[in-house]
């Protein structure tokens, strides 16, 4: 990971002793099932009262996007 990601400083990938990989710390059978699971409650807990367990701030990438918690499911 670098301070600037997507971007990697020249120097870095000027170096020949240096291999670079893209950000996979959340690539093991743990992590992913206990992400999975999160959404689940983050999904259930949206669903019965409204708030998310793990919020993101309104202010992302995608400000316009709004979303209704007064939406059920069919």
């Amino acid at each position: 990971m670098s301070a600037d990601e997507p971007n990697v400083p020249q120097r870095l990938l000027d170096l020949h002793n240096v291999t670079l990989l893209p950000h996979i710390a959340a690539a093991t059978v743990d992590t992913r099932a206990a992400v999975a699971n999160l959404v689940i409650e983050n999904v259930l807990s949206w669903f019965s009262s409204g708030l998310a367990l793990t919020p993101v701030p309104e202010a992302t990438a995608f400000p316009e996007v709004r979303i209704n918690p007064a939406l059920t499911l069919p």
